[in-house]
């Protein structure tokens, strides 16, 4: 699949998970008792990496408005996830789209496109 995810912007979402706070790894049992939180990272690059790849839970194709990757995510819930993560990342997605016009002023037209057929889904920038 990496072979094909070049040349357009695409978001990749991994998860590392961590210790809780307050919670000790030098206290008997304490792999039975752990407490994890995820903690979400997000880039946008325009060339998915087979690393990248590989360690993703989420790559969505900004340009396509298409999930690609969603582990663990049903059909009827993989539809949701495009808006979903964009309005969340939304600073982060205007910002990387500038830059990659920036690099090359002709992918513009393509992000006139994008802006175009994303303003029709009427997605509103999350405040989270």
């Amino acid at each position: 699949m990496s072979k094909y995810l070049r040349g357009r912007p695409f978001m990749v979402v991994s998860y590392t998970y961590v210790l809780a706070d307050g919670q000790k790894p030098n206290t008997p049992g304490f792999m039975e008792t752990a407490e994890w939180e995820p903690v979400e990272n997000m880039v946008i690059v325009d060339r998915v990496s087979s690393k990248q790849e590989a360690a993703a839970e989420l790559i969505l194709d900004l340009f396509e408005s298409k999930v690609l990757k969603a582990r663990n995510v049903d059909g009827a819930e993989r539809e949701k996830l495009f808006n979903i993560f964009v309005s969340r990342h939304f600073v982060e997605v205007k910002a990387a789209l500038a830059k990659w016009i920036a690099n090359n002023p002709e992918n513009l037209a393509k992000v006139q496109s994008f802006v175009e057929s994303y303003a029709k889904k009427e997605v509103e920038p999350s405040n989270d």
